[in-house]
């Protein structure tokens, strides 16, 4: 699973990739707070840091969906 966030959107995905046995990753701005970071981190997610704006959020998520299927 993929996902662009900075907080309880990118926990909920960590955590049901978790539950599903599939990879997650997270994109998630780099101000992100570090309590977010961790607990998604705790679900098991891998985080990716960039710059911030929706525009590139979405050529990340369709970049990542071509290349890993998730």
């Amino acid at each position: 699973m993929a996902a662009f966030s900075s907080g309880n959107h990118a926990q909920a995905v960590a955590l049901a990739s978790r539950e599903a046995g599939v990879r997650a990753v997270i994109a998630m701005p780099e101000d992100a707070p570090k309590a977010k970071v961790a607990a998604t981190q705790a679900y098991g997610a891998e985080i990716v840091f960039m710059i911030v704006s929706s525009r590139t959020a979405k050529k990340w998520r369709l970049r990542l969906l071509n290349e890993t299927g998730a």
